[in-house]
């Protein structure tokens, strides 16, 4: 039987650290982590959360992500390896926090791996469809494919592509000491906000 995993609102959080250091990771992709993210956060992507995370520390560790479905499959993840850990899933996530007006670090907007990946399937179906024309007819099949993949993604809402940009190495969070950095990209281009 699953552990139930313990929610806190931004705001207690927000409090909570004003009284003392707390740890916050967010588990969202590096891309989507620089666009905007919790003033404090560390970026540690969901597919490298680890025992390293909860093991040989005393504090509690809360969990962050976009609206909060991710952070609470990673406290899941951690409570799995030691039922004891001390995880907290931020309720709402950064979109909560944000709209809170707890303070937040946002970069130079950039490109969603979902718009990148809408991207190269527009470019993948132009592409079969020049070389069905000119090279052979039946390569009209990949730009049918693509085209599917695309209907699958818009009825299940998961769109493989994207997920695939995100796991390519380019986007993985650095590190460095063994610590992951607070973001990535040039931090000269990122601003504090106070909220919406």
């Amino acid at each position: 039987m699953p552990v139930p995993v313990p929610v806190i609102s931004p705001i207690a959080l927000a409090e909570l650290s004003r009284q003392r250091p707390i740890r916050l990771i967010d588990v969202r992709t590096p891309g989507e982590f620089a666009q905007l993210h919790a003033q404090g956060a560390v970026n540690v992507p969901l597919e490298q959360v680890d025992a390293k995370l909860v093991t040989g520390h005393d504090e509690t560790l809360y969990l962050i992500c976009r609206a909060g479905s991710r952070g609470h499959k990673a406290c899941e993840l951690l409570l799995a390896i030691d039922p004891q850990a001390r995880v907290v899933n931020v309720d709402g996530g950064t979109l909560a926090w944000h709209a809170a007006g707890l303070p937040t670090i946002r970069a130079r907007r950039r490109m969603s791996n979902e718009r990148k990946g809408r991207l190269l399937a527009l470019v993948l179906i132009i592409i079969s469809i020049l070389l069905s024309i000119f090279v052979h007819k039946g390569l009209i099949g990949l730009a049918g494919l693509v085209a599917a993949g695309i209907v699958f993604a818009g009825m299940t809402n998961a769109f493989g592509m994207g997920l695939i940009i995100g796991k390519m190495p380019w986007y993985r969070a650095k590190v460095s000491n063994g610590t992951p950095n607070e973001a990535t990209g040039s931090e000269s281009a990122n601003k504090v906000s106070h909220g919406p």
